[in-house]
C-alpha cells in the first residue's frame, strides 16, 4: 500500500505542476471551490453523453480535483468560517452525482462498462507499467500449457485445502515462492471451476479465508523487502485478471449448458458474472492483455442473454435489466 501510496503522490505532482497556465493556477489557489463549482455547472448542462466522452469528462474532473483539494487543503485565510475544504467536498459529492446521472442518460452495453473503466484508469498510459506488465505475462501465459489434475468434485475441496495450508505453513518469501504459489493455485482452481455447478451452496468459506491470507503473505513479504512493490502488486493484480476471466467464462458456459437449475445457483452464478464489472480496478484495467480484453469483449457480449436465463429460474420479470449496465458504470462511479 505504500508503494501504491507512492506512485499517487508522483503522479498527482506530475498531473498538478503540468496543468494550465500560471493565471489558472493562481485563480485555483484563491478559489478552488469556485472553480469548481464552475465545472459543476458545465456538467449539469449537459443531458447526455456518448461512453467515449463521458470517459473524457470524468478524466478532466479527476485530473481538477486533485488540483482543487491540493489548494483546499492549504486553506490558510485565517477565516474560521471558510471552511474551504467543505465547500470542496460538496461539490465533488454533486460531481458524482451529475457523473452518475450522466452514465444512465442513455442506452449502455456492457462492453461499455469496460471501456469506461479502462480510458479512466489513472494508469492506462503508464508504459513503465505496461513494460514491466509485458515481462511478467509469459508467466501467465504458461500456466495454460499446466493440465489440470484428475480431481473429481469431492477430492477437489480437499486438495485446494492442502495446498492453502502448504503455502500458509512455508510462507512467501521471494519471487520463486510468489511464481510457486500462483501455478499452484491456477490448477486448482481450474479444476475447482470445472465442477462449480455443483458447488454451489457449498460451504466454501475456509478455501476464501485461506486463500486471502496467502494474499496477505505477498504483501507482508514486499513490505520486508523480500519481494519489490512492483512485482508483488503487477503479479497480484494480473493473477485477479486471470481468475475473473476464468470464472465469469465458466459461469457463462454452465448458463448456455443449462446447468443452472436452482435459485439458490441463479443467484451465486448473477453474483459471479458481475465480478468483472465489480471488481476490476485501475491497476486491474491497465495491465489486461490484448487476449485478455478480447476475452472481456465475449464476455460482455453473452452477458445479457445469461441474465436473462438466470431472470427465469429466478422468476423474475427481468425488469431494468436494460438499464443495468449504466447502473454498474454509476457504481463505479461512485468510487471515484
Amino acid at each position: 500500500m505504500a508503494g501504491l501510496v507512492a506512485a499517487s503522490v508522483a503522479m498527482f505532482l506530475s498531473v498538478s505542476c503540468s496543468n494550465g497556465n500560471g493565471s489558472a493556477e493562481s485563480s485555483m489557489k484563491e478559489d478552488p471551490a469556485g472553480i469548481y463549482g464552475k465545472f459543476l455547472s458545465e456538467i449539469r448542462n449537459m443531458d447526455s453523453l456518448p461512453t467515449e466522452e463521458l470517459a473524457i469528462h470524468i478524466n478532466r474532473w479527476q485530473s481538477l480535483k486533485d488540483s482543487v483539494f491540493f489548494y483546499a487543503a492549504q486553506d490558510t485565510s485565517g477565516n474560521p468560517h471558510s471552511d474551504l475544504y467543505g465547500k470542496c467536498n460538496e461539490v465533488h459529492d454533486s460531481l458524482r452525482t451529475e457523473f452518475t446521472r450522466l452514465a444512465g442518460s442513455a442506452p449502455r452495453s456492457y462492453q461499455n462498462v469496460f471501456v469506461l473503466k479502462e480510458r479512466t484508469s489513472p494508469y492506462c498510459d503508464d508504459k513503465e507499467l505496461a513494460d514491466a506488465a509485458d515481462s511478467i505475462r509469459p508467466f501467465f501465459v504458461s500456466l495454460d500449457s499446466i493440465p489440470p489434475l484428475a480431481i473429481d468434485g469431492n477430492g477437489i475441496r480437499s486438495a485446494y485445502r492442502r495446498l492453502l495450508a502448504r503455502t500458509l505453513q512455508g510462507g512467501i518469501h521471494n519471487l520463486t515462492d510468489l511464481k510457486t504459489f500462483i501455478r499452484d493455485e491456477d490448477v486448482m482452481f481450474r479444476i475447482f471451476l470445472t465442477h462449480l455447478d455443483g458447488l454451489t451452496g457449498e460451504d466454501v468459506s475456509d478455501l476464501t479465508k485461506d486463500t486471502e491470507r496467502c494474499c496477505s503473505l505477498v504483501f507482508l513479504a514486499a513490505e520486508k523487502k523480500e519481494i519489490s512493490y512492483r512485482d508483488a502488486m503487477i503479479y497480484m493484480a494480473m493473477r485477479t485478471n486471470r481468475r475473473i476471466i476464468q470464472n465469469a467464462v465458466a459461469c457463462l458456459n454452465d448458463i448456455r449448458e443449462d446447468k443452472v437449475k436452482s435459485r439458490a445457483q441463479a443467484f451465486g452464478y448473477a453474483c459471479m458474472i458481475l465480478q468483472p464489472y465489480i471488481s476490476m480496478d485501475g491497476i486491474c484495467m491497465a495491465l489486461l492483455s490484448g487476449y485478455e480484453k478480447e476475452k472481456l469483449r465475449h464476455i460482455a457480449e453473452q452477458t445479457p442473454a445469461a441474465f436473462t436465463r438466470l431472470g427465469d429460474v429466478l422468476q423474475s420479470d427481468n425488469n431494468g435489466l436494460a438499464e443495468l449496465p449504466g447502473t454498474l458504470m454509476g457504481i463505479y462511479i461512485r468510487t471515484l
